[in-house]
């Protein structure tokens, strides 16, 4: 059985925002912040689910220890599971924290499975403050 999720609701103007910088492709970071429990990993995970312009991935930094719960890809992605199992096994970190410090990695095996021609590729990663600390975070994202 599946992990719960509670409803998609009231965030179609934070959804709509996100589609429209998605779209117009940037390689600058969009960093979104705000009160726990407020709805940030719902919005972002949905909006991998509706991803349909290309490739998303998303990353939650946190997950501990189940590649499933860890990333989530849109539709044109297969075996992320296998690929984040493989590359961080025998990994003493947690698991989302292992995956985010070597996203450049697990990009390149995505990419050499999925042609992403004249398609964005957006990479969400959730909660890579408190995975990575801040100090690593902000090297992350510039």
């Amino acid at each position: 059985m599946g992990l719960w999720e509670p409803a998609f609701v009231d965030r179609e103007k934070e959804f709509s925002a996100l589609r429209r910088f998605a779209s117009r492709g940037s390689y600058l970071p969009l960093y979104i912040y705000g009160p726990e429990g407020c709805g940030k990993t719902r919005l972002l995970k949905e909006f991998v689910k509706r991803f349909g312009e290309g490739v998303a991935v998303y990353i939650d930094a946190l997950e501990r220890r189940d590649p499933s719960r860890t990333v989530a890809v849109s539709r044109y992605v297969g075996d992320v599971a296998e690929n984040v199992r493989h590359l961080t096994q025998d990994l003493g970190a947690p698991l989302g924290a292992a995956v985010a410090d070597r996203l450049a990695n697990l990009l390149d095996r995505i990419l050499e499975r999925v042609v992403v021609r004249n398609r964005p590729l957006l990479v969400l990663v959730d909660d890579v403050v408190q995975a990575l600390g801040r100090e690593i975070a902000e090297k992350y994202i510039k």
